[in-house]
């Protein structure tokens, strides 16, 4: 075990520069490096999902990794505080969500299922954890009471996003999703402010969304709507009384902050090969 940390830190330096100077104005340098696919195994298991923003480069010769993946990794809490820039690196006690896939991915598959799972906890406002892959399983470590278990089923959904007309015919697909935002308005000009999930469309999905609303339109009654499914589970069913020329469409419902964040999550990253379950050992 001591050969296979020493493995994983040999070359690896984590440059942290401390000024003596308390006052000290920053000093901007520009620099090259180069980014690849290192690989990171921790205590046998796959530490290499890290999210986009934590990658490993190499300057000079010499291999970097960002201080916050090496404390996480290690199950320590990262906090930054920016009035003093100061990083604050405390222990911490872990919960391990173990997601299981529902079938046999191959080791490429599930490092891209764990790079996505990765994107959609960090776009959903959770930052501290840490990803593995482990004997066939994605491996999501937390600090104890950070998360609800449910927190992290949001983000494991495989994410097919389609809008079906009353026959059940789909008229979108994810494909023809640009981005997606979490959103906090008032809809209605009631006074009411209200979280829901902004889509915007692709062009192609525009001119579809125009050709096949003109259709809708026209049906009779309570057959004139746009269901708006996220793996076969219903979020909004608005009505079409006209043809729809935006370049965005809108899901409401009951959410909260967090909730609009997650289904915002799942719909800017790639959909997962597969559904998982899910379990907690603390």
């Amino acid at each position: 075990m001591k050969n296979r940390l020493q493995g994983i830190l040999i070359g690896m330096i984590i440059g942290i520069v401390l000024s003596t100077a308390v006052f000290a104005a920053p000093i901007t340098e520009w620099i090259s490096v180069v980014y690849d696919d290192y690989k990171i195994v921790v205590n046998g298991k796959d530490k290499t999902s890290y999210a986009e923003d934590m990658r490993p480069f190499n300057l000079d010769g010499r291999t970097y990794v960002p201080l916050r993946y090496i404390a996480q990794t290690f199950g320590k809490i990262v906090e930054w505080e920016e009035t003093t820039k100061t990083i604050y690196i405390d222990d911490a006690d872990l919960v391990d969500f173990i997601l299981s896939p529902s079938e046999t991915l191959d080791a490429q598959t599930l490092s891209v299922a764990a790079s996505t799972i990765s994107i959609r906890l960090k776009n959903a406002g959770i930052d501290q954890y840490t990803l593995s892959i482990y004997d066939g399983d994605i491996i999501v470590s937390v600090p104890k009471d950070s998360v609800e278990k449910s927190d992290i089923e949001n983000c494991i959904v495989e994410g097919y996003l389609h809008l079906d007309d009353s026959e059940g015919n789909t008229i979108l697909d994810k494909s023809h999703i640009q981005n997606a935002y979490a959103c906090y308005d008032d809809l209605t000009q009631s006074g009411i402010l209200q979280h829901y999930v902004e889509i915007i469309l692709t062009p192609e999905g525009q001119q579809i969304l125009a050709t096949e609303s003109k259709k809708i339109a026209q049906k009779p009654n309570n057959q004139n709507y746009i269901a708006i499914l996220i793996d076969d589970m219903v979020y909004s069913v608005p009505f079409v009384t006209e043809q729809i020329d935006a370049d965005k469409i809108i899901i409401t419902g009951y959410f909260t902050e967090k909730t609009a964040k997650e289904i915002a999550a799942v719909l800017t990253t790639g959909s997962l090969p597969c559904s998982f379950t899910i379990q907690d050992e603390s």
